[in-house]
């Protein structure tokens, strides 16, 4: 069962939901109390649902009611809350089975046919599966609301299927009756010490006391008490009684009889759609989102691998296989106006994070959109495709992981060669002497994916052998070309070890060789050493 703290445990709880995980389950479980009181009036609970019964008794209300086909699998009644945004930032979005109710101030449902209902607090509405539609609250603020739906039992409590609305109650998954079924919304108000009673169906009945306190009653004689912002689902007959001081409120959804009438399917009205483009582009070493430079970023389509879908729902899930791709641009066409999830589902090695700038995101309290997102089904950004912005064009901007500090060690020895000493395998017997590098104008330029800038001999130490050394560099490929000082012609760079291969790029603009464990014993110092030779005609 659902309890939401007081002070107004039904209203407002759409706003405190966002804290610190929007989507944590709200609900404790309030004890089953197997009360030896006396036994509520048998014909309190001895009420079936006939075929031609209603579920409210009383002076209790059917205050929304529909018809829906009920799915062949496991099923679960839960509650959210959520917010009807401000008219312009509302979007049109497809909803689950069951019922939306108006919490402290009221909301307008807009469906894409243009007719609009209006709830005011206390009021209820049957939502249809997949129906599509917009709910506005207030011009300049967010409207809090409560949905109980009826889901299948995998997407209860799952991301994909919740959105940015927070998880109140999930019941135990149950198997749906079959068939076209009557869904109705019961809401009463008790008098203290008033006895109403909710009639058995062929499922659970999704109970919320929304005032007050209750005792409910089953037909075996458990009982349980409901206070403001609890839920449960239960089956059976039940007998509700508002135990407290003050009056007593509730909803109840019910899954009711077979319907055998047949539907008559109108020709559904034309959607009106749109197209997403997204362009990849891959970020250099030591930028992050917070401080992406656009024009420092280049094309890269295959940095990564994109989805998206429609939140709470799910549904018109794209992916990078399902575009159409031209000049490493992305496109999705045929897309449904409404709001869409974008995420990144995998990354190339060596990035953590993408952002698509100037968009918001899931989880914006705890997850800030401008600091990028991880490929993770719980991040990714928001998208309003409308018909004032039917095709947007987007870039997406992957970022490199930040380098950690390897177990390597590079040693560079400059010598200068006589006139005439031309590039041979082994130079170590032509005559070469040491020389400082800097006393002849002489530098290099160490560059490798990993590294966040390229190195030069002025991020190495001096060895007393007159040698350099840039240590802790990562295991990685790198690049080496060297800035000949003026009066020398070329020069070449050997390694003496057999497992160490320092080899020649094909242009002659550099050498490449790589650092990985392989080159180390255990208790190694980890250190390998390059020999420059300068060298004139």
């Amino acid at each position: 069962m659902l309890r939401v703290p007081r002070p107004s445990p039904w209203r407002g709880a759409a706003r405190r939901r966002r804290s610190p995980s929007p989507i944590a389950p709200l609900a404790t479980l309030t004890a089953l109390v197997v009360a030896l009181l006396p036994a509520v009036a048998p014909d309190a609970l001895a009420r079936p649902l006939p075929q031609e019964g209603s579920p409210a008794d009383g002076h209790a209300q059917v205050i929304a009611q529909g018809v829906a086909p009920l799915p062949a699998v496991p099923v679960a009644w839960r509650v959210i809350a959520a917010d009807a945004r401000p008219p312009g930032l509302a979007p049109v979005a497809e909803r689950s089975l069951g019922f939306v109710v108006a919490d402290v101030a009221p909301f307008v449902v807009t469906g894409e046919d243009g007719r609009q209902v209006r709830l005011a607090p206390g009021e209820g509405r049957f939502v249809a599966q997949g129906e599509r539609h917009r709910r506005t609250g207030l011009p300049d603020q967010p409207v809090g609301y409560f949905g109980l739906e009826l889901v299948v039992a995998p997407d209860a409590s799952a991301d994909y299927s919740l959105g940015d609305a927070a998880l109140l109650y999930a019941s135990d998954p149950f198997a749906a009756p079959p068939g076209r079924r009557d869904l109705d919304l019961v809401r009463d108000v008790l008098a203290p010490g008033e006895t109403t009673g909710l009639p058995a169906t062929a499922a659970p009945t999704l109970l919320v006391a929304t005032e007050g306190r209750l005792r409910v009653e089953r037909a075996d004689g458990r009982r349980l008490t409901l206070t403001s912002g609890d839920a449960q689902a239960l089956s059976g007959p039940l007998a509700i009684t508002a135990t407290g001081s003050a009056p007593a409120s509730f909803v109840a959804a019910v899954i009711g009889p077979a319907v055998e009438a047949p539907a008559v399917s109108a020709p559904p009205p034309p959607v009106a759609t749109g197209a997403i483009s997204l362009a990849p582009y891959a970020c250099p070493v030591g930028m992050r989102p917070e401080t992406l430079d656009l024009g420092a970023c280049a094309p890269a389509p295959d940095v990564m691998a994109l989805q998206l879908f429609v939140p709470g729902s799910g549904a018109n899930r794209r992916t990078s296989a399902d575009a159409t791709v031209a000049d490493g641009v992305f496109t999705w066409d045929g897309l449904p106006f409404g709001e869409y999830v974008v995420q990144a589902t995998d990354l190339a090695p060596g990035y953590d994070r993408y952002v698509i700038p100037g968009l918001g995101g899931l989880n914006a309290g705890t997850a800030p959109p401008q600091r990028g997102y991880t490929v993770s089904p719980n991040e990714g950004h928001l998208l309003s495709l409308d018909p004032a912005a039917p095709r947007p064009d987007l870039g997406v901007y992957a970022f490199r992981a930040a380098a950690t500090p390897g177990p390597a060690t590079l040693g560079l020895f400059l010598q200068t060669c006589p006139p005439g000493v031309v590039a041979a395998p082994d130079l170590r017997q032509a005559g070469c002497l040491p020389i400082d590098p800097f006393a002849v104008g002489f530098d290099v330029r160490l560059d490798a994916d990993e590294l966040p800038r390229p190195l030069t001999l002025a991020d190495a130490l001096a060895t007393d052998a007159g040698g350099y050394l840039w240590e802790g560099l990562p295991y990685a490929n790198y690049t080496l070309s060297v800035t000949l000082p003026p009066g020398y012609d070329g020069y070449a760079l050997r390694s003496y070890r057999t497992d160490f291969s320092v080899t020649p790029l094909d242009d002659r603009t550099g050498y490449v060789f790589a650092l990985d464990d392989a080159l180390f014993a255990p208790g190694d110092l980890r250190r390998v050493n390059i020999d420059a030779y300068l060298l004139t005609e």
